[in-house]
């Protein structure tokens, strides 16, 4: 049981609305298996990421990704777009913020040209369980289409850890970089709980055989491991690759992507509190002396970044916690009472 009270991370049902103002810099990543029909075509993906940002504290800005399908031999693309100030009720008991049905209008400009999108019905979900789960379904009319889009999700939290990288290679060798994140999502695979590791791309300075790029690669399904105490996954045989690029004396002397099938792959994710310690073995291609790398740990980037407000006796919040203006309804708290403002 130890495992499962180790990822219950205390981030507060904040994070519900963590993000206010500018979604796009500090919005919380949901990352999971998708779905989108248009007319009689269903389009599966296996990994999307929507986004999430609180506005206020019944109103979050949801950000829909990018569709590309095939229809009649020709590519179609529906963009990226943001349906804003979508509301939701709060359910402080089992802490889950419910989009009931509703409807939307939003509009984009794609090549200097206007497109309208009409969105037929939005119903979703975020619960603060284990996993995080996040949940949307959405109808809408894109543009001139005729026929209208159905999109699907079943995401989990994308917590990033942001920290040092200390850097062995060969086992004698020591660099390191000072800012790198890993980006882990945690989420059910049956009664299984598992890890996606995203593996952060880096550059060590000044190593051997020149400065050194090592590119990013995702770990996925991560399990936990008693005797190793965290969770581990052996990748050797999952045929990923990592682009890496070796510069010396202004002369590039590699550059491409390379293997990850020989000598040890594998990667330990140990948590700690909030903390993530990271170990991670690996060898690109033909490459002679193995790779470790150790992420000494952090609490989570986005929790730690929050910009914390002082409040004063006059300040306004909601039940949520989140500070609100003199104009907000509802059940409010100041200067730590409860009191209904109509």
């Amino acid at each position: 049981m130890k495992r499962i009270y180790t990822l219950l991370i205390a981030f507060g049902i904040t994070t519900i609305a963590l993000a206010q103002g500018n979604h796009n810099s500090s919005a919380m990543r949901f990352s999971g298996k998708a779905s989108f029909a248009v007319a009689s075509t269903v389009i599966e993906v296996e990994s999307d990421t929507v986004l999430y940002a609180g506005t206020s504290g019944t109103q979050a800005d949801i950000t829909i990704p990018q569709m590309t399908y095939n229809m009649g031999g020709q590519e179609m693309t529906i963009p990226s777009f943001t349906i804003h100030n979508a509301t939701f009720a709060m359910d402080m008991a089992t802490m889950t913020a419910t989009f009931a049905n509703q409807t939307y209008n939003e509009t984009l400009t794609v090549d200097g040209v206007e497109k309208a999108i009409i969105g037929q019905s939005l119903e979703a979900s975020y619960k603060h369980d284990a996993f995080n789960t996040f949940t949307l379904s959405t109808t809408f009319k894109y543009g001139n289409m005729p026929m209208p889009i159905t999109y699907q999700i079943t995401a989990h939290y994308i917590k990033g850890y942001t920290n040092k990288l200390d850097v062995t290679v060969g086992g004698t060798y020591k660099y390191n970089n000072e800012s790198v994140t890993y980006d882990i999502r945690t989420y059910p695979d049956g009664e299984t709980t598992k890890l996606d590791v995203k593996v952060p791309a880096y550059v060590l300075q000044n190593t051997m055989i020149g400065d050194l790029t090592i590119g990013s690669y995702i770990v996925k399904g991560l399990t936990f491991d008693e005797a190793k105490g965290g969770y581990y996954r052996d990748y050797i045989e999952d045929g990923l690759t990592m682009h890496f690029i070796a510069e010396k004396n202004g002369q590039v002397t590699m550059n491409d992507n390379y293997p990850m099938n020989t000598g040890t792959q594998d990667i330990l994710v140990v948590f700690e509190g909030r903390q993530a310690i990271i170990t991670n073995n690996f060898k690109p291609g033909n490459m002679p002396f193995p790779i470790c790398s150790t992420f000494p740990g952090s609490t989570e980037a986005s929790i730690s970044s929050i910009n914390r407000v002082q409040p004063n006796e006059d300040s306004l919040f909601n039940l949520v916690g989140q500070r609100v203006n003199r104009n907000a309804k509802g059940l409010l708290i100041k200067g730590g009472k409860k009191y209904f403002s109509k």
